[in-house]
C-alpha cells in the first residue's frame, strides 16, 4: 500500500474529498497539528514518545527537506518538508492477533512532527470500555485511557501550508466515537502507547471498518459483530480475513 503526502491545492488547503478517496469511507481528515508544537507529557509519556519517534521507521517525510536530495522546496518563502518517499505494507487479518484489543472511545487526537523532523504520525488517547483481550505484559482495565497511535496525519507549518500524510486504506478514528481497537506494543519498553494495528468503528448499532481492506464487515450489527470479534479472539488461528 502507497503512502501519500497529499498537496495543498491553491487555497492551501487538500479538500476532503482528496484525502477520503486515499483513506477510505469510514475516516476523517487525520488531526491537524503544529510543526513546532510540542506536547506537554509526563517524564515517562515523554520517554515513550522519544522511543516512538527514534524507532518509527519507515522515515516518512522525503529527505529533500534537508536539501540531501536536491533543493529543497520552499512555500511563501519559507522551507518545508512537502513529500514523502516510502511505499508500506501491512497485514490482511481482520482481526490481527496483537497485544491487546479493546471496546473504547476517543477522548482527543493530534498530529505530530517528530524533532527530527522525518517522521509523522497521530496520537489518539482511547478510554477503555471492555478489554476483549489483555495485554500480557501491561494490565488494562476498564475506564483507563491508553495513548494510541498510527503513522501519518496532518502538518500545519510556519507559513500556514498543511501537508496531509496518510497511508492509502488506512483511516483516522473519529474523536467522541466508539471502536473496536486492535493494538500492537510495537515495543516491549514502551510502555503504555500502542500503534493502532486497525479499529472497527460502532455506531447506529453497527460496525464500521476504519480501513478500507476490512469493509466487508460495514454493517453488521454490532452484537453480532462482536460475538464475531470474541470468537475470534478466542480462536486466533481461524481469525478470519474479509
Amino acid at each position: 500500500m502507497a503512502f501519500f503526502a497529499i498537496a495543498a491545492i491553491a487555497a492551501g488547503q487538500p479538500t476532503p474529498a482528496d484525502v477520503g478517496k486515499a483513506i477510505g469511507p469510514h475516516s476523517v481528515r487525520p488531526p491537524i497539528g503544529d510543526a513546532d508544537r510540542r506536547p506537554t507529557d509526563s517524564p515517562a509519556q515523554a520517554a515513550a514518545r522519544a522511543l516512538l519517534e527514534t524507532r518509527g521507521q519507515p522515515r516518512m517525510v522525503a529527505p529533500t527537506y534537508y536539501g540531501a536530495s536536491g533543493p529543497p522546496r520552499e512555500i511563501d518563502g519559507k522551507t518545508e518538508t512537502v513529500g514523502i518517499d516510502i511505499v508500506d505494507t501491512y497485514g490482511d487479518q481482520a482481526f490481527p492477533p496483537e497485544q491487546l484489543a479493546i471496546v473504547g472511545s476517543v477522548i482527543d487526537a493530534n498530529s505530530y512532527l517528530s524533532v527530527t523532523r522525518d517522521f509523522v504520525y497521530s496520537d489518539f488517547n482511547v478510554k477503555v470500555e471492555e478489554v476483549l483481550r489483555q495485554d500480557k505484559g501491561d494490565t488494562v482495565r476498564a475506564g483507563d485511557t491508553l495513548t494510541t497511535w498510527r503513522r501519518g496525519g496532518a502538518i500545519r507549518f510556519g507559513s500556514g501550508h498543511v501537508m496531509d500524510f496518510v497511508t492509502s486504506g488506512k483511516g483516522f478514528p473519529i474523536t467522541g466515537e466508539r471502536y473496536v481497537f486492535f493494538l500492537w506494543g510495537r515495543w516491549p519498553d514502551m510502555h503504555g502507547r500502542y500503534e493502532i494495528s486497525t479499529a472497527y468503528q460502532l455506531t447506529g448499532g453497527v460496525a464500521q471498518g476504519l480501513d478500507r481492506a476490512f469493509s466487508g464487515y460495514d454493517n453488521v450489527p454490532e452484537e453480532q459483530f462482536l460475538e464475531t470479534v470474541k470468537a475470534a479472539i478466542a480462536s486466533p488461528k481461524t481469525s478470519p480475513k474479509k
